[in-house]
């Protein structure tokens, strides 16, 4: 039976002390020390700390030294740590993003009688993530340059030139089968052109899945921000739902996908926690 020094089943709550005494009690149940870790994994971190000069030497104690140490291994290769250079190439994607968005305003034409977000909004964002993608491996092949703009170039050149023509269907799947052209593009971007590679491919299908998980999660914290600020300047009558939708969703929009690969790249197991949360809120 899992116990604490007062005798109640060890809960998340449990301090370091009362998780030092649980490690002890349960010091030849490795079930009830696994069950700890569950319960409360950084009290049990800091108790074991504690606890580990004491009882250095005994199995258990030895085969916990090695998981924690491993752990703690992990987190530190996966470069949790965000330095300058992170935040800069970030917000150099962001904003190539955000200007590719703002072309109409730049440029002054209409973007609804040219269609300009139905073809381009895709494009722009693989563009961001691809971007995003090249600096942050700090490639200097001039191929790998050539092939991603050209890449990008010619998509862009077709689409544009393409009629406004909105009865047209096979218009109208050339704007909805250009995002998905663009995602096979940043992929081959992604594995750094090698789509011969299998566990590249593998890797790339997994961080699609946390993207979306992640961008989701963005999106939703995107639109309960808008909708509070929406309402705090209408409270004192002040209008700014055109300025905000022209100038700032849509920026953020082309700029989640970045940020959640971003994230994902110094939090990698961010979206584990999350899948649990949701499978936790979804099981009957």
């Amino acid at each position: 039976v899992l116990k604490t020094e007062n005798g109640n089943p060890a809960n998340s709550g449990s301090n370091t002390n009362q998780m030092i005494t649980s490690i002890r009690e349960n010091l030849n149940c490795p079930e009830a020390v696994e069950k700890l870790y569950r319960c409360d994994a950084k009290a049990f971190s800091l108790a074991f700390e504690s606890l580990y000069p004491e009882l250095a030497g005994h199995p258990l104690v030895e085969f916990w030294k090695i998981r924690l140490d491993g752990e703690r291994a992990i987190l530190t290769e996966t470069g949790t740590s965000i330095q300058r250079r992170d935040w800069i190439i970030l917000l150099i994607c962001c904003l190539v993003a955000c200007l590719g968005v703002k072309l109409p305003d730049i440029f002054g034409f209409n973007p609804e009688s040219t269609l300009f977000y139905e073809k381009n909004t895709g494009l722009i964002m693989a563009l961001g993530l691809s971007l995003y993608s090249i600096l942050i491996r700090n490639t200097t092949r001039l191929s790998y340059w050539v092939y991603t703009l050209v890449l990008f170039l010619v998509p862009a050149l077709y689409i544009n030139l393409l009629p406004v023509i909105s009865t047209s269907h096979s218009i109208m799947q050339a704007y909805f089968h250009l995002p998905l052209l663009m995602w096979c593009v940043y992929g081959l971007i992604y594995i750094g052109f090698d789509p011969m590679t299998r566990s590249g491919r593998i890797d790339y299908l997994r961080h699609n899945g946390d993207l979306a998980i992640l961008g989701a999660m963005m999106v939703i914290a995107g639109m309960a921000l808008t909708v509070m600020t929406l309402g705090l300047f209408k409270a004192i009558m002040v209008n700014i739902e055109n300025f905000y939708m022209q100038h700032i969703a849509m920026c953020g929009i082309v700029s989640i996908p970045i940020v959640a690969a971003s994230v994902l790249r110094h939090f990698p197991r961010i979206t584990d926690r999350i899948a649990s949360i949701i499978a936790a809120i979804f099981s009957p």
